[in-house]
């Protein structure tokens, strides 16, 4: 999630890449990083061991349609609670710095 985070956040620019390169350095950043990996983890290992219930007790057919929907849905969802988690965490760590925090 680090590298994948680090590309939506920064995009092209160099300058802004070597300042997330050197958020790594930072405790707490290093916990949301392996905290987004290990929720990203579970939610698709739960995904494909439902994909594989799904394809021993439904009928193939209504696999087919369920399959992409529950998948969609999982990768909203993750999306979601990616976004949330990170705002949380910014927000938590301005708080202790001591800087003021805008409302979202």
């Amino acid at each position: 999630m680090f590298h994948l985070g680090r590309e939506y956040a920064t995009g092209a620019n160099p300058a802004r890449q070597a300042e997330w390169d050197q958020l790594w350095q930072a405790a707490r950043f290093r916990s949301v990083q392996r905290m987004l990996t290990a929720g990203w983890g579970i939610a698709w290992l739960v995904e494909a061991s439902t994909r594989f219930v799904m394809a021993y007790m439904l009928s193939p057919s209504l696999t087919l349609i369920l399959s992409p929907l529950l998948s969609i849905g999982v990768t909203i969802a993750l999306i979601a609670w990616t976004i949330a988690f990170a705002r949380r965490a910014q927000r938590r760590a301005a708080q202790s710095r001591g800087a003021p925090t805008t409302p979202e």
